[in-house]
Formats: C-alpha cells, sequence, structure tokens
C-alpha cells in the first residue's frame, strides 16, 4: 500500500501535503472516471428507433393503394390525417413523381410572363377550396385559354408535391370532360 501511495504521490505531486485518506479518495475518483469512460467508450451503443421507421396506421395505407387516381379520394385521406403531420407527410411523399388521372373544375388559368409557361387550378367541386395547381408547358396555351371557369376537365400528370398545403402536378395532358 506504501508503494503504491509512494507511486500516486509521484505522479500527482500536489497531494504530498494531504493525509493518506485524501490521497486514496483522489486515486479512487480518478479511478472511477477511467472505468466509467472505458465503459462509455467500449459499450454498445443502444439503437434508438427511428421516429421515419414507423408505419402509418392500416387505414392510411388502404386509402393509399385506392387513391392513385382518385383527386377527391387524395383530399379525403388528407383531411382525416388532419394534425398527424408525419403520416400525413409521408402519404404525400409516396406520391411524389407518380402519374396521376384526376378529374375536377377549372378554377383559373394563368400565365408567367417570363417563361410563358402556363397554370391551371383544379377544384375538387365548383367553388371549393380544395384543389391542385396544375403547370403546364407552352404548347398548352391555346386549349388552356379556350377553357372556361367550371368547366369540367380530367388532367393526366406526374404528382410533383404539396406546396402551401396544395398538390402541385405537372401536366402531361388535358381533357374537357363536359361542356
Amino acid at each position: 500500500m506504501k508503494d503504491f501511495l509512494q507511486i500516486v504521490q509521484s505522479l500527482i505531486p500536489f497531494l504530498t501535503p494531504y493525509p493518506n485518506w485524501v490521497k486514496i479518495v483522489v486515486v479512487a475518483w480518478v479511478l472511477l472516471g477511467v472505468c466509467v469512460f472505458a465503459a462509455l467508450l467500449f459499450s454498445l451503443q443502444a439503437k434508438v428507433p427511428s421516429v421515419a421507421s414507423t408505419n402509418p396506421p392500416v387505414d392510411a395505407q388502404r386509402a393509399e393503394s385506392t387513391i392513385r387516381n382518385s383527386m377527391q379520394e387524395y383530399f379525403s385521406t388528407q383531411e382525416r390525417l388532419h394534425g398527424r403531420f408525419l403520416e400525413k407527410e409521408e402519404f404525400v411523399a409516396k406520391f411524389v413523381g407518380q402519374t396521376v388521372h384526376w378529374a375536377g373544375y377549372v378554377g383559373h388559368v394563368a400565365s408567367s410572363k417570363p417563361s410563358g409557361n402556363l397554370s391551371l387550378v383544379l377544384q375538387l367541386r365548383k367553388g371549393s377550396g380544395s384543389s391542385a395547381i396544375v403547370f403546364f408547358g407552352k404548347d398548352f396555351r391555346t386549349k388552356l385559354f379556350s377553357l372556361h371557369e367550371g368547366d369540367e376537365v380530367r388532367v393526366v400528370g406526374t404528382f410533383d408535391g404539396e406546396t402551401a398545403l396544395t398538390p402541385t402536378i405537372n401536366a402531361i395532358s388535358i381533357d374537357l370532360i363536359n361542356e
């Protein structure tokens, strides 16, 4: 024990004036710190479950398999997932890049001056707040500007995501359903 205290005293010279019990406490504290550090360093890390890996409820999964071609079902599911942010985000993410065939009503047609690109507000029902923004290239100019507000149309396009809670679609085609 005396040899051990002499080794400690030579390593930590400021402990020389203190009694042996203080030296023992300091050595125990240092050894405990080293052991805890080694245990933390070499212990296996517990795997924390990822929030993103949780599955949406079964009803949302069932809706996703049938919603591919229906604007009505898309907005119904969005409404059902209101306040469930992760599930809603995952639901929308599964649509990105998918081809959709949505029927609705013309709300508004607009043209961007610098690029000449066109957009159409496609409403679920005439005058409803549930709508999508559909983007078209310049080639659709005559066809789009010949439409009237309230015309029923079918749009085929690639789902691009949501902007300010409104889905956006890059159009492939548009057809008038009823005149």
